[in-house]
């Protein structure tokens, strides 16, 4: 088998082992593994989850969040991030502040 061969043929079952990763904030599972019926609560624990050629569907509402990703992506095997067909998904990296806020002047800045 030539190498060109190899390669292709190491393409094909990549993507063959492709998963799709469902995201829903207001999910009430108790034991959340990604899937549609179980999706993730929060889209970080999907990012520390996915593999090279899945995809991340992400449902309706708000996510406050900041997320980082160390997985890797190639043009070969993209990692693909979107909303769920037809929802609006909104990505917030702000924290909400709960604690009460004090008044501070630093000389006008």
């Amino acid at each position: 088998m030539s190498s060109l061969s190899r390669v292709i043929l190491l393409i094909i079952l990549s993507f063959l082992h492709a998963e799709t990763l469902y995201v829903e904030g207001g999910s009430s599972c108790s034991n959340p593994d990604g899937s549609l019926e179980c999706p993730y609560i929060k889209i970080q624990d999907a990012m520390d989850n996915v593999q090279q050629g899945d995809i991340v569907l992400i449902r309706a509402g708000n996510y406050f969040e900041h997320l980082q990703f160390s997985g890797v992506s190639t043009s070969e095997q993209p990692i693909i991030v979107e909303a769920y067909p037809g929802e609006r998904v909104v990505i917030n990296g702000t924290i909400p502040i709960i604690q009460d806020w004090e008044s501070y002047d630093n000389n006008g800045h």
